[in-house]
């Protein structure tokens, strides 16, 4: 979850959120279109991430990845957020296991 606050009117952009895998490979995992925006308006983002294995990866969060809207700085509309999935470390007894 994140939120962004627009200093200026913004009208019409993108937000993309990628996974940048160990070999710099990238996944897009959302993507919205964000049709306006005022000034000192915030909007939230909710981005579901379901990874089923262990993993050392990076968020890759991009404010108008196509440069959509007039800036004099385009290189601050990104923000890249590390995190790691650790093993499951439950260990099960005999009564955890169903027999049939």
């Amino acid at each position: 979850m994140f939120t962004m606050l627009v200093r200026l009117k913004a009208d019409s952009f993108d937000v993309k959120v990628e996974v940048i895998n160990d070999d710099n490979s990238r996944q897009t995992i959302f993507t919205q279109q964000v049709d306006s925006l005022k000034p000192d308006d915030r909007k939230l983002f909710e981005v579901v991430i379901i990874l089923l294995q262990v993993a050392e990866e990076n968020l890759l969060i991009n404010i108008d990845p196509d440069n959509q809207i007039r800036e004099l700085f385009e290189d601050n509309n990104f923000f890249s957020v590390p995190f790691f999935i650790k093993p499951d470390t439950t260990k099960l007894s005999h009564s955890d296991y169903r027999w049939q």
